[in-house]
């Protein structure tokens, strides 16, 4: 890491930070800062980044809208939930613009602006975007398309937090019976489907 951090150091010194190397390096290097949970760190460069993308290659341009990406994760890491939620917008609106409201990119973009306002509780909002995504992601993919469970897992737990329980548990049910057909058992997206069944079980036996 710090050879990573000398050589874009001097490679911005002698190219530039808007190379477009340079750019990439600079982006490698916020994502391994964010996997370290250098979340502070990964910010800083994600700013920068996204400020020099935007005026050198374009608000719409692939690697700009990326870099959105990176710097709204990084948001969501450090908390920072409004922040996040504005940028996910950002791209959410010129990847429909673009790509179409069908676009797998765009519906990747919808389903973490839902996750987004479960983190602030806005249920409701959350509620009609994960409708969105699994409705249209089911028209694309099919009914038992990994992506489709996932979307089916966290309607889920929005339904939980607008206090429809039972409906809740009903769709975790269903999720967890596709997914013994798909992954199997011991599959991590497994466990974390038959956990939170578990644990809303037991909340209903207090």
């Amino acid at each position: 890491m710090l050879y990573e951090v000398q050589n874009l150091a001097t490679s911005k010194e002698l190219l530039g930070a808007d190379y477009p190397n340079v750019l990439i390096r600079i982006s490698n290097l916020a994502i391994n800062y964010w996997s370290q949970n250098r979340f502070e760190e990964a910010e800083q460069l994600a700013l920068q980044i996204v400020d020099i993308s935007k005026a050198v290659l374009g608000v719409e341009h692939p690697r700009t809208l990326y870099r959105v990406r990176i710097l709204a994760l990084t948001f969501q890491s450090l908390g920072k939930l409004k922040e996040a939620e504005e940028m996910q917008l950002e791209v959410q609106e010129i990847q429909g613009k673009i790509l179409g409201a069908r676009h797998p990119e765009t519906l990747t973009t919808m389903a973490n602006m839902a996750f987004a306002h479960r983190k602030l509780e806005l249920w409701y909002v959350a509620e009609v975007l994960s409708l969105e995504v699994l409705e249209t992601s089911r028209e694309i993919l099919g009914v038992n398309h990994p992506n489709i469970l996932s979307s089916m897992h966290n309607l889920a737990h929005v339904y939980k937090g607008r206090g429809r329980k039972a409906d809740a548990i009903q769709l975790i049910r269903t999720v967890i019976d596709l997914r013994t057909q798909t992954i199997g058992a011991t599959h991590s997206h497994m466990l974390n489907s038959i956990n939170s069944l578990n644990v809303w079980l037991e909340s209903e036996e207090e």
